[in-house]
């Protein structure tokens, strides 16, 4: 397909994609990531899921790594007035330039995709793979703070190796993806807890 030069088109292109897709599996993200030599393992990141106290945790976080100095990137979703939102560093979104950037980078990965029989990739498996692709080229990064979209251990952000995982309070949500008990919904959120790294949960 054609590359983007207005990013409002791009925008547009990028929120007209499917949002949820049936997985059983990462496989396909990570056959993404790889095609651009795994952004994912370029960067120190914190890995936060939870039903609600998300968003508030990632902020806590961020501004605390400031006040100490350091370069702080986070991924959010979803955005409340610019789609740029979602992507920041040092409390700068992501510019329209880097969004066309990145995001061209991506597609022009699509025929090699198809050729090789995987489906392109979803809505949040794009601006996640969009995001790991810019935090992997910011030279002084000290650590990204990554929000998950829904649940965690099929979500398209769960291929990165975290230094801390991060739950808050579980309760009932997207129970069509995660399933209709409180006990399927943490089973789910615990699966992004990596082994032999820090685990934190309230």
């Amino acid at each position: 397909m054609n590359l983007f030069t207005d990013v409002n088109e791009f925008i547009k292109w990028v929120e007209s994609r499917s949002r949820f897709s049936k997985k059983v599996s990462l496989d396909n993200m990570r056959y993404f990531a790889s095609l651009f030599g795994n952004p994912q393992n370029k960067f120190k990141s914190i890995h936060v899921t939870g039903t609600n106290g998300k968003g508030s945790t990632v902020s806590y976080l961020k501004n605390i790594y400031l006040k100490q100095k350091l370069n702080v990137a986070t991924f959010t979703s979803p955005y409340i007035i610019c789609f740029n939102e979602r992507i920041t560093y040092n409390n700068k979104f992501i510019s329209d330039e880097d969004l066309l950037k990145y995001g061209n980078l991506i597609i022009s990965k699509f025929q090699l995709i198809e050729e090789h029989n995987h489906e392109l990739p979803s809505f949040f498996e794009f601006i996640t793979l969009l995001a790991f692709l810019y935090f992997a080229d910011l030279k002084d990064l000290d650590i990204a703070i990554i929000e998950v979209g829904i649940g965690g251990r099929l979500d398209a952000t769960n291929i990165i190796t975290p230094l801390c995982s991060v739950i808050t309070n579980i309760g009932m949500d997207h129970m069509t993806q995660l399933g209709n008990s409180k006990e399927s919904i943490l089973n789910e959120k615990l699966g992004i807890v990596k082994e032999n790294s820090i685990f934190v949960t309230s």
